[in-house]
């Protein structure tokens, strides 16, 4: 028999593994449970254990490799700790199931048929004192909370006198042809009925405080929203704008994610995450932690461009899925302008990243949007600001055109 991979790991290591905020809270470690096989086995479980240990091991390591680290907690329980390479292709579930393939194949050699519930693998997100953490909130609980920043009074955050609200904008899906999703904005209105929009809202647009304040506000007022529409079986995901100065550090990004628990674990496979007024050359490790942290809350993450980058790599190794990039008001240069982003857009496919090409406002640029191969498409041609977001609907190439007819 082939040695062991598996080394037996303490409590005080396993507490330190788990303290890594990067690691853990990315849905990277997993407990797998033999309590069920033992249980099946009954009386031969003594007889057998020894034999089924190295079996169980070995097949982890044959289908991946050394990579993937793997130890043994007690006689019945192992610890798979994935690499953040794998994590950044692959969601917390993803690495469940793959530990279920490992164990389903374990105990059909040892018991028959066999078919591992829910309870035999789990992702593990925190470990204190002997205590395991199965989801990010059980991890916040287990840990001495953070002191997070008071929520801002809309009043200090706003213009005296205008009108602030939450508003929705469709995006449409072009392969589908479907109304899909919707992104959320903040809207402030004038006495006068002038409007402003998202970050321009704000009373002073420097301050750090009032960006996170706007960010924190939004993702609460979405959540409440979505519930509501979820309940009355209204389904469509959501676009949630987090400034980049809300989630640089991991202090930020503690008081965010700390709000985003507010978002129902049923809902935030409806969730995006659209990561925007970035900085220009942000180191990949930057946005590594970002997605790390954000990913248990969301279904994906979608970074707002303003300028089309050469080098995509650099995006899609730390785990982001859609890149977004508005077109100007106005084209100085509408050929290169097109050109630039069908080359933008074949670098995207290419690694399996989708395009979102927003402030698509004529028939001509939604046209050129589709010949280039955009994902989805926004804008004056696909819908207006709406006050609450509607079902997923189809809308066909030819509903979209005679739109602006």
């Amino acid at each position: 028999m082939a040695t062991s991979p598996a080394k037996i790991i303490s409590e005080a290591k396993l507490q330190e593994i788990m303290a890594n905020d990067d690691l853990a809270l990315a849905g990277r470690a997993q407990l797998i449970s033999l309590h069920a096989i033992k249980n099946r086995l009954g009386e031969k479980w003594a007889s057998l254990k020894d034999r089924m240990f190295p079996v169980f091991e070995n097949c982890f390591e044959r289908r991946f490799g050394n990579r993937e680290k793997i130890y043994k907690k007690s006689e019945v329980e192992y610890i798979v700790i994935f690499s953040g390479q794998l994590a950044a292709t692959k969601s917390s579930r993803d690495m469940v199931e793959m530990c279920r393939t490992v164990l389903e194949e374990v105990g059909r050699k040892f018991t028959g048929e066999y078919m591992p519930d829910q309870e035999e693998v789990r992702t593990v997100f925190g470990y204190e004192d002997g205590v395991f953490a199965f989801t990010p909130e059980d991890r916040e609980k287990l840990k001495q909370k953070p002191e997070q920043e008071e929520d801002k009074s809309r009043l200090d955050l706003f213009i005296s006198g205008e009108t602030f609200d939450i508003v929705y904008r469709p995006l449409w899906n072009v392969k589908h042809q479907t109304i899909t999703t919707y992104t959320v904005h903040a809207r402030s209105t004038a006495a006068d009925g002038s409007m402003r929009y998202d970050y321009n809202v704000l009373k002073d647009k420097t301050s750090l405080e009032a960006k996170i304040g706007l960010d924190w506000i939004l993702l609460e007022d979405a959540a409440l929203t979505m519930q509501g529409l979820y309940d009355n079986k209204f389904r469509t995901i959501y676009t949630i704008p987090v400034s980049y100065e809300t989630v640089f550090s991991k202090e930020r990004l503690k008081g965010f994610t700390g709000q985003c628990q507010k978002i129902p674990e049923e809902l935030r496979k409806y969730v995006i995450f659209n990561l925007t007024l970035c900085p220009a050359g942000i180191p990949q490790s930057k946005l590594q932690m970002i997605v790390v942290w954000l990913k248990p809350y969301c279904n994906s993450i979608q970074i707002d461009l303003t300028t089309l980058p050469r080098d995509l790599q650099k995006y899609k190794i730390p785990g982001l899925s859609y890149m977004k990039y508005d077109l100007p008001r106005v084209l100085k240069d509408t050929k290169k302008t097109w050109m630039d982003l069908a080359e933008f857009s074949i670098k995207c496919r290419k690694l399996d990243l989708k395009t979102v090409i927003g402030n698509v406002n004529t028939v001509d640029h939604a046209m050129l949007a589709r010949e280039i191969g955009a994902n989805f498409i926004s804008g004056d041609i696909i819908g207006d600001y709406c006050d609450i977001p509607e079902h997923m609907q189809r809308r066909s190439w030819q509903e979209v055109v005679e739109r602006t007819g």
